[in-house]
């Protein structure tokens, strides 16, 4: 799908896809941790967030973030690469 293609592509924290399935992995961690771990920093991870949020892919929590239902549901669908 077009919305996979675009998630594929890498910016200054990965792919979108793989930024989903680090929130995923660890839903509620705070955004710097998230950051750290995708080894980029906060803001620019932030940033990448706030665009899966407003994809309806992400909802964010008091501390962190989780895969909304269209989100899950996307990440099973996808290639296990990207």
């Amino acid at each position: 799908s077009d919305l996979l293609a675009t998630l594929g592509r890498h910016g200054a924290c990965g792919s979108g896809l793989a930024l989903l399935r680090l929130i995923g992995e660890a839903p509620a961690t705070a955004a710097a941790a998230l950051a750290r771990r995708a080894g980029c920093q906060t803001p620019a991870f932030k940033r990448a967030v706030r665009r899966l949020k407003e994809l309806g892919l992400t909802e964010s929590l008091a501390v962190g973030y989780r895969l909304s239902p269209r989100g899950e549901s996307l990440l099973r669908a996808a290639p296990r690469s990207g």
